[in-house]
C-alpha cells in the first residue's frame, strides 16, 4: 500500500526547488551547498581508505570515474592512480567486457586523457570490435556481457564523440521491453544505463526523423518504467529498485528532463547513506549522482580538469581486501557468465521485475555460487553478508538488506531461469553459463 502511495506522488507531483531549500543537483537545477559538499567529501574519503598499495583499486576505472565527477579536486595521487589504471587496461583490454572497456574509456575522458590514444591503444576501436559480438547469431536477443555493460559502452562511445553504429541504436530500440525495461528480469540497474545511452545516442541522431522519433519514445518508457519501481525499505529510505540501482536511475531520470516530487527525498536518502562496509563500487557509482554529473557531461566543451590537491602528507595506501572477501585469490579468467539478480520487497513476483541484476563475467566454470557472488564483490557491482552455518555459509544480508530472522525473514535463493529453489546453499551450488540466481527477501 505504501509503495502504491509512493508512486500516486511521484506521477502527481513535480520538483519544488526553492531558495531556502537548495535540493540537490540532480534534482534541480542548483548548486552544490557546504552540507552536501560535505557528504561527497565523506564519500571520496571512504574511497581513498579503500585505495590499494599499487594506487589503484578493485575496479580502478570506475573508481577514477567516481571521484573526477563527484570532486575532482579532492582525487590526490592522480597520477600515480592513472599509472596504475593504463597497466590494468593493458592487461585485459582483449578479455574485458564491453562495459569495463567502456569505464576504462570514460575515466580516460575525464582525466583529459585520449581513449584512442592511451598507452599505444585505442579502446574506443576495441569497444566497437566489442559491441560488434555482442549479439553473435541472429537470434540472440539479449548482449552477452548484459545490458548495462552493453550501455556502458555506448555511452563511451557517446562522450568520446564517436558514433553510435546504427546497429546499435537499432539494439536500444528493439531489445526494449514492453514495460520499459531492459533484460529478461526487468532490472532497474540495466534499465537506468540503457536510458542515459538512449539519451546520447538520440543526440546523435540529426537527420533522420523516425530513427529520434523511436528514441524518444524508448527513453519516455524506460522513464515511465524507474518511475513506477519506487520503493521504501525496511528502514524507511526510498530508492528507485534499491540503494545500488538507485545512483544511475536519478542520472537518467535527470538526463532524461523528468522531474518528480520524491526526487530530493531520494538524493538525500542515497546522499546520507554511507555505510562504513560499503564497497568501493556503490561509492564510485553513488558520487556522481551526488553531484548531478551524469557521465555524458564528459562529452560537452565545458568539461576541463584541475590540478588536484597534493598528497597529504604520510599518506600511503595500504588497503588489502580482507580474508573473508579473498579479492586478491579471486580468479577473474574464466568463460563463462552468471547473473545475480536482488528482490527485497517481501512477496514481490519471482518472475520479476527485480531491484537490480547484476551480470559477472570471466567466471571460471565449476565455481561455487559464493565465488561467484565474492567476485562481485570485489568488483564492487554486489554486497553480501554471510555467517556460518552446518550447511556452510549463510546468507544474511544483501546490498545492505539485512533480514531479520526475529520476524522470520530469510534470504530465497531461486534459479531465475527456471523460478525453482536452490536445493543446496551458496557454498555448493556450481551455477552454469548464463544463468541467473535470484535473491529474494522472503518469510517462513
Amino acid at each position: 500500500m505504501l509503495k502504491l502511495f509512493v508512486i500516486l506522488v511521484l506521477l502527481f507531483s513535480a520538483v519544488i526547488c526553492k531558495s531556502s531549500e537548495p535540493g540537490y543537483p540532480v534534482c534541480c537545477d542548483s548548486t552544490i551547498d557546504l552540507s552536501l559538499q560535505g557528504l561527497i567529501q565523506d564519500h571520496v574519503d571512504r574511497l581513498m581508505d579503500l585505495r590499494h598499495p599499487d594506487w589503484g583499486w578493485a575496479n580502478t576505472p570506475e573508481a577514477v570515474l567516481g571521484i573526477q565527477l563527484g570532486d575532482m579536486q579532492a582525487f590526490f595521487g592522480l597520477n600515480k592512480t592513472i599509472a596504475t589504471m593504463e597497466a590494468e587496461m593493458k592487461a585485459e583490454i582483449y578479455t574485458a567486457s564491453v562495459g569495463k572497456l567502456g569505464y576504462y574509456a570514460m575515466a580516460v575522458q575525464s582525466v583529459c586523457e585520449d581513449p584512442r590514444e592511451f598507452g599505444g591503444i585505442n579502446i574506443i576501436a576495441r569497444i566497437l570490435t566489442n559491441l560488434k559480438t555482442q549479439f553473435g547469431e541472429t537470434t540472440r536477443t539479449q548482449p552477452k556481457d548484459g545490458w548495462y555493460s552493453y550501455g556502458l559502452g555506448i555511452q563511451a562511445l557517446c562522450v568520446s564523440n564517436q558514433h553510435v553504429p546504427i546497429s546499435t541504436t537499432l539494439r536500444i530500440i528493439n531489445g526494449q521491453s514492453s514495460d520499459g525495461s531492459y533484460g529478461t528480469v526487468h532490472s532497474v540497474d540495466e534499465t537506468g544505463q540503457m536510458l542515459l545511452a538512449a539519451i546520447c545516442a538520440r543526440k546523435q541522431v540529426k537527420n533522420n526523423f523516425f530513427l529520434k522519433r523511436w528514441l524518444t519514445l524508448a527513453i519516455n518508457k524506460a522513464s515511465t518504467f524507474l518511475l513506477t519501481d519506487i520503493n521504501p525499505d525496511n528502514t524507511g529510505n526510498i530508492w528507485i529498485g534499491n540503494k545500488y540501482s538507485t545512483p544511475a536511475a536519478l542520472l537518467g531520470l535527470q538526463k532524461a528532463g523528468v522531474t518528480f516530487g520524491m526526487c530530493n527525498v531520494i538524493a538525500h536518502d542515497l546522499a546520507n547513506g554511507l555505510e562504513a562496509t560499503e564497497p568501493e563500487g556503490a561509492i564510485s557509482e553513488r558520487l556522481p549522482a551526488m553531484s548531478g554529473k551524469s557521465v555524458l557531461v564528459l562529452g560537452s566543451d565545458d568539461w576541463t580538469c584541475v590540478v588536484p590537491d597534493p598528497i597529504p602528507a604520510g599518506y600511503v595506501p595500504s588497503y588489502t581486501p580482507d580474508a573473508t572477501s579473498e579479492c586478491y585469490n579471486v580468479s577473474a579468467s574464466g568463460h563463462i557468465s552468471v547473473k545475480l539478480s536482488v528482490q527485497d520487497s517481501i512477496g514481490a513476483n519471482v518472475s520479476g521485475p527485480y531491484d537490480s541484476t547484476q551480470q559477472v563475467n570471466n567466471v571460471e566454470n565449476g565455481n561455487t555460487l559464493l565465488q561467484v557472488m565474492t567476485q562481485a564483490q570485489c568488483e564492487g557491482i554486489f554486497q553480501f553478508e554471510t555467517t556460518p552455518s552446518s550447511f556452510g555459509e549463510y546468507v544474511v544480508t544483501v546490498n545492505g538488506v539485512t533480514a531479520n530472522d526475529t520476524i522470520h525473514q530469510y534470504w530465497a535463493l531461486i534459479n531465475a531461469n527456471t523460478l525453482q529453489y536452490l536445493s543446496v546453499g551458496v557454498s555448493q551450488y556450481v551455477p552454469g553459463d548464463g544463468e541467473n540466481i535470484l535473491f529474494q527477501l522472503s518469510v517462513w
